[in-house]
């Protein structure tokens, strides 16, 4: 495309906020910053606060999927993380020691999306359902100190078993 930077973010926020949109989901649109916050349930009790952005080229995804963890756990919270980021086709869990805080990110070029309509939305559900079990493995950590090695074989086990019932 030969848009310049600015366009090719304008088009593709307009692009993002047509897509959420469309699939009717609710939140909170922030056109100076050209970010979406929106909530969805990540347990059947709690929700977290997904936020898309475009900003750099970038079409950027993160949601929070735990914070305030034990300072103690700091070694087996990076554990996951990294057991996670070993794993996982997309995207990237980031621990933030200051705040005691776990982030599932996921970032790619703006123009994908423009490029292919439903790309963003897509990469969007994914990144969705890849967080309910972030989240799930990190409060196994924090609520029940499961070892990290166990609880990625209880998740692989727990993902083998619903795509399974899937088909």
């Amino acid at each position: 495309m030969s848009l310049s930077a600015e366009k090719q973010d304008e088009l593709a926020w307009n692009e993002l906020k047509l897509l959420i949109q469309d699939a009717d989901l609710k939140g909170g649109v922030y056109e100076k910053s050209k970010f979406i916050e929106v909530g969805l349930p990540i347990t059947d009790e709690q929700f977290a606060a997904y936020y898309l952005q475009i900003k750099n080229r970038e079409y950027d995804i993160r949601v929070e999927v735990i914070s305030g963890f034990n300072p103690e756990l700091n070694t087996d919270v990076f554990v996951l993380a990294a057991h996670f980021n070993n794993l996982l086709p997309d995207g990237q869990v980031v621990v933030n020691v200051q705040e005691s805080a776990v982030l599932y990110m996921y970032k790619c070029d703006a123009i994908i999306p423009l490029l292919y309509r439903y790309e963003a939305y897509a990469r969007f559900v994914n990144h969705y359902r890849f967080s309910k079990d972030i989240y799930w493995a990190f409060n196994k950590l924090t609520t029940e100190y499961e070892a990290p090695a166990i609880i990625i074989a209880d998740l692989i086990k727990k993902i083998e078993e619903r795509e399974a019932s899937a088909a």
